[in-house]
């Protein structure tokens, strides 16, 4: 411990003849006539002590003071809570004794070290409650939850107990050796092979016209079912639309199967897939899969309005005009009328919104309508207005930097398909003119063709659908140059007619300009997944209001009934129905001033993401444990782990050293003691009755 002062110590001579001065001045020549002299120089030292501490305090000294503090590494020992881990033949072991494992590893390892415990599935909790019933496994949000905690803390090591089936999220190796610590990794789980028939994916364009045929593919994975015979069925409403046999003649088995179907119906039909079920199988929830198309009807008009008259424009008409269900014309943005949008289903807005705010009136009533749009941008578009009308994607770059970006079509996304020859096509495609800058997209908003910039694929969208505000965006100018290398490579253009039919046809969906609207906020959900409704309601001028109650009747497959009231927002209505079991649903939806009611239907989904892959992967497991310097155990020697982290040498205690400053003036016993000799040398003078 030392003393500092915010003044110089060469002022402590000042005090004591402060001090002096002032006892001396006080008893000088004994005022007070004290006959003891003793008494007298009592009182004399008294006085001088506490006027030389209180001005001694008064130079602000402080207390500089040095503290250690041990810190005991941090060992955090994480579960994997998913399913796949007990759908094997270990899974009763494991749901008896994991938990007592994990836990007498941590009492072992607690007197040298400081243990935390996650568990983690489809969501990450600071706990170990082991129950195995998330439906899927995120391993990187677990060791990035570890990193945001724990990086600037002494943390030692991770203990690691999986299958290594991830399904959510990025593979977590590149996570853990960021995290500099060794990883100890506990594999679980069977690395044989289940034996199971399931389906992977289904491909299909989710909005088709009346009429029409349009195309799904399967594709199926089987094992260890060699030498087994099956059927797929694709049904709506009970009645079966096709049906096929096919042979699996190898025991990891995989095809792709295409099925045409007629869309006969305008609305949104359910359509359910189904392959055999295979004895001795490990799941049978994966055998079934569902999805809804939407039908609309044809014919449907677009209208194009340019900025500018441009190549572009009558590029854009001819391909829509190739589809019998299309027809399209042309305006520049100085011809709009007021009642363009009772003339027409979907426009096209060429470089609009003007980046002098040519047509920005028009371009806010098409946001605000949610009327089908497809923006074609440009370096003449005003994205910073753009940015402010919509949230669907924002845009920040000067329009003055431009790149040339070629067409990488993303499989990934659920809005438009196109099998592999035709997304081949699509890339070889010319470049188009983009602004060059960084690309935000919504959550709600799909890539389907991302922007390669020469040989680099990059994230930035060059195609993107917001189907739950029927917009979509094409980032640059050029389809022109799409039409002519079409033809010259085909010797037609059927790849642009299908490009442009199926990008209407996305966001062609007829809007509802009913005053009464109530929908599910998806028509299929996943289990645990809370069931939304949103409803909206407009007087005769097609204002919001929300003066009227909403009451909505849901209905399962067995007839039975569930009633809720909806909730009002601040213009419109909401209602959460909490969660339901997996089956199919029927809904009505009756407002107090609303003559029709609003019907519809979705369907809750067992989540099959934990049954599409049971086989342990103990090669990720292995890999972590190398990578990060650790060591790879099974189950039966998880309890090797703690003497192997022992004899780690870099897992060591932390020493810190903090400094402290503290003014001595708030020491409470200085106080006291100026307050002691006061009092004293009161009581001394009362004593001698000078006072």
């Amino acid at each position: 411990m030392n003393l500092t002062t915010e003044l110089s110590l060469w002022y402590l001579p000042v005090c004591a003849i402060v001090a002096a001065g002032l006892s001396w001045f006080l008893y000088y020549k004994n005022p007070l006539n004290i006959g003891n002299k003793y008494v007298r120089w009592a009182l004399h030292a008294l006085r001088f002590s506490s006027i030389f501490l209180i001005s001694f305090l008064l130079l602000g000294i402080l207390i500089k003071s040095n503290n250690k503090t041990v810190k005991k590494p941090v060992i955090i020992i994480a579960a994997d809570n998913s399913q796949s881990i007990i759908t094997n033949q270990f899974g009763a072991a494991y749901k008896a004794n994991l938990q007592n494992k994990l836990n007498a590893l941590g009492a072992e390892l607690n007197a040298d070290y400081e243990i935390k415990y996650y568990t983690f599935g489809n969501e990450t909790k600071p706990d170990l409650d082991l129950s195995f019933t998330q439906k899927q496994s995120n391993m990187e949000q677990v060791v990035a939850e570890i990193e945001n905690t724990y990086s600037n803390k002494n943390l030692g090591a991770v203990v690691l107990a999986s299958d290594g089936i991830y399904n959510k999220g990025n593979n977590p190796l590149e996570a853990a050796t960021n995290l500099k610590v060794p990883f100890y990794t506990i594999a679980l789980g069977d690395s044989n092979q289940q034996c199971d028939a399931l389906i992977k994916t289904v491909r299909y364009n989710q909005i088709v016209f009346a009429g029409n045929e349009f195309e799904v593919e399967i594709d199926i994975s089987a094992f260890e079912l060699n030498k087994k015979n099956s059927l797929i069925e694709i049904s709506s409403n009970g009645q079966r639309l096709f049906n096929q046999n096919f042979a699996i003649d190898n025991n990891v088995f995989f095809k792709t199967i295409k099925a045409k179907l007629l869309a006969n119906k305008e609305g949104s039909q359910h359509f359910t897939v189904n392959i055999t079920q295979q004895k001795n199988e490990i799941s049978y929830a994966n055998n079934r899969y569902d999805f809804f198309v939407d039908v609309i009807k044809a014919k449907q008009k677009i209208v194009i309005v340019g900025l500018a008259p441009h190549p572009d424009l009558t590029a854009l008409k001819q391909a829509i005009n190739q589809n019998q269900n299309y027809q399209a014309s042309i305006l520049l943005h100085n011809q709009i009328t007021n009642d363009i949008f009772n003339q027409c289903d979907i426009i096209i807005a060429h470089q609009l919104p003007g980046w002098r705010n040519e047509a920005m009136p028009f371009v806010k009533q098409v946001i605000e309508k949610k009327f089908p749009c497809l923006f074609v941008l440009s370096n003449k578009s005003s994205l910073q207005l753009l940015n402010q009308l919509q949230n669907s994607i924002k845009v920040s770059g000067n329009p003055g930097n431009s790149a040339n970006a070629i067409a990488g079509y993303n499989s990934n996304n659920t809005a438009i398909y196109f099998d592999e020859t035709t997304s081949k096509q699509i890339n070889d495609l010319p470049p188009l003119q983009v602004v060059y800058g960084n690309y935000a997209l919504s959550n709600q908003t799909q890539t389907v063709f991302k922007q390669q910039i020469g040989y680099v694929t990059t994230d930035a969208p060059l195609l993107c659908i917001d189907n739950s505000n029927n917009l979509a965006f094409l980032m640059g100018e050029g389809f022109w140059k799409w039409r002519l290398f079409d033809f010259e490579k085909n010797n037609q253009q059927q790849i642009t007619n299908d490009l442009i039919s199926k990008i209407i046809q996305c966001i062609g969906v007829k809007a509802d300009k009913s005053l009464f609207k109530v929908k599910p906020i998806k028509q299929k959900f996943d289990e645990g997944d809370a069931i939304i409704f949103d409803a909206e309601m407009y007087n005769q001028s097609y204002e919001l209001q929300n003066g009227d109650d909403i009451n909505l009747t849901v209905k399962n497959a067995q007839g039975k009934l569930f009633n809720y009231t909806f909730s009002k927002t601040e213009k419109a209505y909401t209602a959460n129905l909490g969660q339901l079991p997996i089956g199919s649903y029927s809904y009505v939806a009756t407002a107090t001033t609303q003559k029709n009611n609003k019907t519809g239907n979705f369907i809750v989904q067992a989540l099959q993401t934990e049954l599409a892959q049971t086989q342990a992967n103990y090669q990720l497991l292995n890999t972590i444990a190398n990578e990060t310097h650790g060591e790879a155990f099974d189950y039966n020697t998880l309890p090797n782990i703690a003497k192997q982290i022992k004899l780690n040498e870099n897992i060591q205690s932390v020493i810190y050293k903090t400094t402290k400053l503290d003014e001595l003036i708030n020491d409470k016993w200085l106080f006291f003691l100026i307050l002691v000799m006061l009092s004293l040398e009161w009581l001394i003078r009362k004593w001698n009755g000078v006072i």
